[in-house]
């Protein structure tokens, strides 16, 4: 049964069960018998159902946030916790802003207080701080995902290395070869056996500087990719046990951890709201019949 304070007027959900008993308004703490002292109203005019926050389930809505566009410039909120649909107690900004200008950055913030109950509004503060260590560490998680791509193949610091190497080489051949051919008359069968001997060696000497150079910028290759994809598990771990740990912040009956109501921003007078509490969302579609664009 859909029924009205008789000292408030707001609307709230009775079970038909406790028909005959003394029930408290979740809004403004009148007590009354039921169901004689109430009016009942017509579904159609409900504003928002708010049954005691420990009768109900956790919001699990099946296709996400909805998305909520309206045209106003003064907005009436429903009179209930926008998170757990309990009586609201306080209230919490959501905040949106924008930058404009080019030389001048100038920043325009705009917030409109939603209605909370200090409990949701206790674990909205806690997630929002550790949202802001999630996406910390997720984006920490990406960068060392990209620097062990970067790194897994062959890095610029190991192609100057090896090229370095076959210079090196290339420089020994030239010496060995011309100190050799200085160390005995030219033109002789023994010169030319010497330079042919000056040249293998300092070819053997070059391609021994090469391997030592390659062995060992491969190695640093390796272990580098290695710490850097250690580094990216420890991130996505810790990622995930800040995740959980947000999830736990929320009550029962609560819609999410954060901000249930998220302001996106605004373009002249239509402003753009995320609920992601959908019975609060049709509350506040209810509450502003008319200037609702989606």
């Amino acid at each position: 049964m859909i029924l009205a304070c008789p000292r408030c007027r707001r609307h709230v959900q009775i079970p038909d069960s406790l028909g005959g008993r003394q029930v408290a308004c979740p809004h403004c703490g009148q007590v009354f018998g039921l169901p004689n002292d109430l009016i009942p109203i017509p579904p159609s005019a409900v504003v928002l159902l708010s049954p005691p926050p420990a009768a109900q389930a956790r919001v699990t809505p099946a296709t996400g946030p909805e998305i909520v566009r309206v045209s106003a410039r003064i907005l009436h909120w429903p009179r209930g916790c926008a998170c757990c649909l309990g009586a609201a107690t306080t209230s919490r900004p959501a905040v949106a802003g924008r930058d404009s200008g080019v030389r001048v950055v100038r920043t325009d913030e705009r917030s409109w207080a939603v209605p909370y109950c200090h409990a949701c509004t206790d674990h909205a503060e806690r997630a929002s701080t550790l949202y802001g260590e999630i996406h910390r560490w997720r984006s920490e998680s990406d960068r060392r995902h990209s620097e062990a791509s970067r790194v897994s193949g062959l890095s610029g610091g190991a192609k100057s290395l090896r090229g370095w190497a076959i210079g090196i080489a290339v420089l020994l051949i030239l010496a060995g070869t011309g100190a050799a051919l200085k160390t005995v008359p030219k033109g002789s069968d023994e010169a030319s056996a010497v330079g042919a001997a000056g040249a293998v060696l300092a070819t053997l000497a070059g391609l021994g500087i090469y391997a030592v150079f390659a062995l060992c910028a491969g190695a640093a290759e390796r272990l580098r990719t290695a710490r850097e994809r250690r580094a990216a598990a420890a991130a996505e771990s810790r990622v995930a046990a800040l995740t959980q740990e947000s999830e736990r912040l929320a009550g029962a009956g609560c819609a999410c951890a954060r901000d249930a109501v998220e302001y996106a921003g605004w373009r002249g007078s239509v402003h753009t709201f995320v609920f992601h509490n959908p019975r609060y969302a049709e509350a506040f579609r209810a509450a502003n019949s008319g200037k609702c664009l989606s």
